[in-house]
């Protein structure tokens, strides 16, 4: 039961980090959250973000409001900065093939969860109840005859007086 509890954290664990979280200049900022990053229009927003948000790395589009939400790029980016990506941003760079890995790797670790409990529930069963032991067969002598003996035919059982009835007096 201990192995399948390791099993289920380590799982979790792998499940719940991010895919974007990579830090390459080690400032403890991760790169897809990093302002310092290159920026080629000094716009305020790294040429990365603007890459993958559809806007041009090249151009200050800062002031501009490239999904006609409301939110000028630049306040989008400081709200990304600052909040985290949402989860649909999070679910765009992830093809079908990532997808159905996660999925898979998600009913494998519920899997192993379910059957961790079914197991821990049997074994728990089983050592509340006795173990029944088999009962052992009556063998009845066999009355066995010599070869070459004669059987003789059995005498007829003697005939038995009646039971009288006790009547209180």
């Amino acid at each position: 039961m201990k192995y399948s509890i390791w099993l289920i954290v380590v799982m979790f664990v792998l499940l719940a980090q991010p895919a974007y979280s990579v830090d390459l200049d080690k400032d403890g900022i991760p790169d897809d959250q990093d302002p310092s990053l290159f920026d080629y229009d000094n716009d305020g927003m790294t040429d990365e973000w603007e890459n993958a948000h559809g806007t041009r790395w090249d151009v200050n589009d800062a002031r501009l409001d490239h999904d006609n939400d409301g939110i000028s790029n630049l306040q989008e980016y400081r709200k990304y900065v600052l909040e985290g990506p949402s989860i649909t941003d999070r679910l765009k760079g992830i093809s079908l093939e990532t997808e159905t890995i996660l999925l898979i790797s998600l009913a494998i670790g519920i899997a192993f969860v379910i059957t961790g409990i079914a197991l821990h529930l049997h074994k728990k069963r089983k050592e509340s109840k006795p173990a029944e032991q088999p009962r052992p067969a009556i063998q009845r002598p066999v009355a066995s005859r010599p070869p070459g003996r004669e059987t003789k035919p059995e005498a007829a059982p003697p005939e038995s007086t009646p039971i009288k009835p006790i009547t209180p007096k």
